[in-house]
Formats: structure tokens, sequence, C-alpha cells
């Protein structure tokens, strides 16, 4: 009986938890790029990733030829996906953005590939 209202309290903490985070409805379109950054991270900070993603993804909507953020960004919204358990989305973020990075070699930070491969790794993939 003990074990069994574990169990139900371990649920509903779970649920109550998930149900909290919120998504920005409207994110101001006169954010400068580090406050998107900035923005996201406090949500995911907060353990609300669906509120990060949005700020990330939202980035990448409005700035497609911010090359150098970009790539930060794409790390990011792979990185949420994987804290959040959504083991093939974050693959496949991960994958393409290690597919740029010969492209991009000396154009934008080396650390969003280094740090890529490393997560494949600890999620038993191969980069």
């Amino acid at each position: 009986m003990k074990t069994t209202i574990t169990v139900l309290s371990a649920v509903l903490l779970t649920i109550l938890a998930i149900g909290c985070q919120t998504v920005p409805s409207d994110i101001p379109e006169d954010l400068t790029p580090m406050e998107y950054f900035q923005r996201g991270q406090d949500e995911v900070d907060r353990r609300n990733f669906r509120g990060g993603l949005a700020y990330y993804e939202t980035f990448l909507e409005r700035y497609p030829d911010d090359i150098e953020n970009g790539v930060v960004a794409e790390y990011w919204v792979a990185f949420i996906h994987h804290k959040m358990g959504e083991r093939e989305t974050a693959i496949a973020g991960f994958t393409e953005l290690l597919a740029q990075e010969d492209e991009l070699q000396g154009r934008v930070p080396e650390w969003p590939f280094i740090l890529s491969r490393r997560v494949l790794e600890e999620m038993g993939e191969e980069s």
C-alpha cells in the first residue's frame, strides 16, 4: 500500500511539473539575439523546456541568416529535446548540426559541434 501511494505521488508530481510548463505566446519581435538566448536559458534553468524551445526556435525563424548564433541555437534545440527524453528528435538535431561542421568550420564557434558529439556518445550513438 505504501509503495502504491509513493508511486502515485511520483506520477502526480511528474504530471504537475509537465503541466506547469508554459510556452510564451507572444515573443517580442524587437529582442536582440542575446535576449533570445538569455530568455531561452532562463526557461531551461527553470526546467520549462517547452518555453526554452520557443525562444530558440523563434530565434532561428527570425534570424535565418545569423549563421554563428544559428549554430548555437540549433545545438540548444537538440539538447532540450534530449533533456525532454525525445531521443529521436534530439539525435536528428545533433546529426543535422554535425553535418554542417565542415562547411562552417572557422566561421562559427566550435563548441556546439564538440558538445553534440559528446551528447550523442553519451546516448550510445555514433557521430
